[in-house]
Parts: C-alpha cells; sequence; structure tokens
C-alpha cells in the first residue's frame, strides 16, 4: 500500500496539484501515516487516488486549529498584558498626585 500511496503523492507532484511543502507533508509527516493506516484499515483495497489529497485536507485542517488556537492564546496573553500596564500607569499617575 505504501508504494500505491507514494506513487499517488509523486503523480499529485508531478501534475502540480500539490506544492513541494504539501509533497513534503504527505511524504513525511507522522499524521499522514496514521491517516492513511485508519482510512484504509490497512487494507489496500480501501486506498483510492483521492486518499493522499483527503489525508492533506485533515493535515491543514489540524494545522489551521492548532495556529488559531496559538493566536487566541496570544491574543488572551495581549489582553492581561494591557491591563497590567493600564492598572500600573492609573497607580503611577494616583502616586504622582499625592
Amino acid at each position: 500500500m505504501n508504494q500505491k500511496y507514494l506513487y499517488e503523492i509523486e503523480k499529485l507532484k508531478s501534475e502540480q496539484k500539490i506544492n513541494d511543502d504539501e509533497y513534503y507533508l504527505l511524504r513525511t509527516h507522522r499524521m499522514a501515516i496514521n491517516l492513511l493506516e485508519e482510512k484504509t484499515l490497512g487494507d489496500p483495497e480501501n486506498f483510492t487516488d483521492r486518499t493522499p489529497e483527503e489525508i492533506l485536507s485533515v493535515i491543514k485542517r489540524s494545522i489551521q486549529k492548532e495556529g488559531e488556537k496559538k493566536f487566541l492564546d496570544e491574543r488572551e496573553k495581549h489582553k492581561e498584558t494591557y491591563k497590567e500596564l493600564y492598572n500600573l500607569k492609573k497607580k503611577n499617575e494616583k502616586a504622582k498626585k499625592t
């Protein structure tokens, strides 16, 4: 089955249906191998020419979710830092008045 999989991703690359980064993900990302096993249940008969593209789609969604989570975490940290700075400024202004 790995030969079929490798053949299909080579074909997608040569037909320029996937770029170099996507090709690399499909060839080397551990998630791709796990998804291949999961989607085919280890049976080569369950493999289709669409399987690599389906795997790529799942990997991209996963990466996007990770990126969104990191963004939201950073935004929350920024809000906390802004609040701290605001409170410190207020405290400083109060201290100057006294």
